[in-house]
């Protein structure tokens, strides 16, 4: 979450300096971007510290980096937002990620009470499309 954070605030920042005329304020922007990025090299260092510090974990990171398009930011969303994963059945694992179609009622527009209706996951939002390659490997 404090990497997506900091992606939003880079955005963020990126798109003011589009707008920007000062050059004081140009520079300051310039500044924050610098610190940004920054803070996202080393969050993302010690997320990869984490994971290799759980053989488990570490294990299933390797298996997602090495699925072609999946990136390794996708991969540590998936190891820390799903670590069900390895564990479950391709159905209940594309329900967690919320990418699995949700049965409706005929006629009513509505979910039926067996449907799961799952939140997104950051590796959802990151990435992870119903035709993504992580589905054919087992991890």
């Amino acid at each position: 979450m404090a990497r997506q954070a900091l992606v939003v605030d880079r955005t963020a920042a990126k798109n003011r300096a589009k707008n920007l005329t000062l050059s004081i304020l140009k520079r300051h922007n310039s500044a924050q971007l610098r610190q940004i990025e920054r803070q996202i090299t080393a969050t993302e260092a010690e997320i990869m510290a984490l994971v290799r510090a759980e053989p488990d974990l570490a294990r299933r990171f390797d298996i997602l980096a090495s699925i072609p398009g999946i990136s390794t930011v996708t991969a540590f969303a998936l190891v820390i937002d799903m670590p069900e994963l390895g564990t479950l059945g391709n159905g209940q694992a594309a329900s967690l990620a919320g990418l699995a179609p949700i049965a409706r009622s005929p006629g009513t527009g509505q979910a039926t009470p067996s449907s799961v209706e799952a939140g997104q996951c950051s590796a959802m939002r990151s990435t992870c499309q119903p035709s993504s390659p992580c589905a054919s490997f087992p991890i």
